[in-house]
């Protein structure tokens, strides 16, 4: 049989698009739950409210939301013939919107998480609409990317769709990256077409919210887009915008209109034969997730230091990471890809028995604790323990740092322990960068203080203290200042 990509469209439909449903698709996107909600991008604001209001569906100045395959059937019918139209990768949720409404929309905020590692396999050079040999680029580099993902056990549960003119792959999480609920503030601004002064809301600035929205743009997908480089013969790229957050991609069974005429998009493949299992807490380790070249030695080789291993028996539960996911509450979302790929890597490491009594007492505790599952697949080798993966991990959460912070550079005596939090009530106001995270700030500010000067010193942490206040409020600040600035700035 023919290959779809040497296929006219219309043969194309018959043979390969028709084999999948609006349904079929939906399912698979959504896991068949009603909380999951696509948004369905359309440009045309005018369509958007007159095909919401006539449907009785939800939308935004972006597009219309759905979550059950019916109402997506209804929005295809009466948009595909009228515009281009995407869907949302992640699934979208309510939030905060410039006027305090709780809505959904088409920005970061409005993303609940990452769901789906998204591939877009485009031309580089665009001269009409793409060729058959186009096509047939685009598929030999998707089939390369699911083979090395196959490789890592990774491509038991992905979609793979013709957008037109590429092939876009949508690999599913064996658990989905949750983001972290931000904060709004408001703030009162002119608006020039109400003539008047109004309030608007803005998202705080969240530094775990930053870090997870790049997550797979400076991880697994750079490395992704370093691969299909390698492939210089064939007219392929990765279009790396399909890493965003709110990223779209082409939804099927609907058209793309282009090149004064339009393409059919269509399901070539759904995989759905079990959990990608790993696949999240590779993402969420750090740079360098998976290398799709010939080099295994991503990290070099770390020893584990005595201090960090854990101990078999009764000691067990001495180990701080132990103590830390038995007696704090987490972020909902996180645990799993942080605190515990870090655990499997000391069970792997330190060779703990799974089967023994105290470790099946500790994990089902702390499964019974925070009502979520932790599996015992084990990490690659080249993965290795660092204490300060978790340390970071909590002082994101305020949470008090589980191992003991420790200052690289040599030790000054500059009293910070001696200097009391309510010093900032007499000072001024120390300027911070708004790009800058906690750790900068403390390494840029440490430059004014003097060895043995609490006078001084007082003075400058009085205004760092209030410079903190302002940008990262008063709760965070007391956080620091119990946790950090004792350790950090004795330098």
């Amino acid at each position: 049989m023919a290959e779809w990509f040497e296929l006219t469209e219309q043969d194309r439909i018959t043979t390969f698009y028709s084999k999948y449903t609006i349904q079929d698709f939906w399912l698979w996107w959504s896991d068949g739950n009603t909380n999951n909600y696509m948004e369905v991008r359309i440009r045309d604001y005018k369509l958007v409210v007159q095909i919401a209001k006539f449907l009785g569906l939800p939308y935004s100045i972006c597009g219309i939301y759905v979550n059950n395959a019916d109402d997506l059937k209804r929005v295809l019918k009466y948009t595909r013939d009228k515009t281009t139209i995407w869907f949302g990768i992640q699934p979208r949720k309510k939030n905060t919107n410039e006027w305090g409404e709780m809505k959904f929309g088409g920005k970061d905020s409005n993303v609940r998480g990452f769901k789906f590692l998204f591939v877009d396999i485009d031309r580089k050079i665009k001269n009409g609409e793409a060729s058959n040999k186009d096509l047939q680029d685009c598929d030999i580099v998707a089939n390369f990317l699911i083979n090395r993902m196959n490789d890592a056990k990774w491509a038991k549960n992905y979609c793979k769709i013709c957008s037109g003119n590429g092939v876009q792959l949508l690999f599913k999480l064996d658990e989905e990256l949750v983001l972290p609920k931000l904060k709004f503030k408001s703030i009162e601004e002119y608006d020039k077409f109400r003539l008047r002064k109004v309030k608007k809301f803005y998202p705080e600035t969240d530094e775990y919210f930053d870090i997870l929205k790049n997550k797979l743009k400076q991880g697994i997908g750079a490395e992704m887009d370093k691969f299909v480089k390698q492939f210089k013969e064939l007219n392929v790229m990765v279009d790396t915008s399909g890493f965003r957050l709110s990223g779209v991609g082409a939804i099927p069974f609907s058209k793309n209109f282009k090149y004064d005429g339009f393409r059919w998009r269509g399901v070539l493949e759904i995989k759905n034969e079990g959990k990608n299992e790993g696949l999240s807490d590779y993402i969420m380790s750090k740079e360098g997730l998976i290398r799709f070249t010939n080099n295994n030695n991503v990290f070099g080789k770390v020893l584990l230091a005595e201090e960090n291993k854990i101990k078999k028996g009764v000691e067990f539960y001495n180990h701080p990471l132990v103590k830390l996911m038995l007696t704090c509450e987490f972020p909902e979302g996180y645990i799993n890809n942080t605190l515990w790929f870090s655990m499997k890597i000391l069970i792997r490491d330190c060779e703990i028995d799974t089967h023994s009594k105290e470790f099946i007492a500790f994990h089902t505790a702390i499964i019974n604790k925070h009502k979520r599952s932790f599996s015992l697949n084990i990490p690659d080798k080249k993965f290795t323990f660092n204490p300060s993966v978790v340390n970071n991990y909590c002082i994101e959460h305020l949470i008090p740092p589980a191992f003991s912070l420790t200052n690289k550079n040599k030790f000054y005596n500059m009293c910070i322990g001696k200097i009391p939090f309510d010093c900032y009530k007499l000072e001024e106001e120390y300027k911070l960068s708004p790009e800058t995270n906690i750790f900068t700030d403390i390494s840029e500010f440490t430059y004014n203080l003097k060895e043995n000067n609490i006078t001084n010193n007082t003075k400058w942490v009085g205004q760092f203290i209030n410079g903190c206040i302002k940008k990262y409020g008063m709760e965070k600040t007391k956080y620091y200042y119990d946790y950090l600035f004792k350790t950090l700035m004795q330098v």
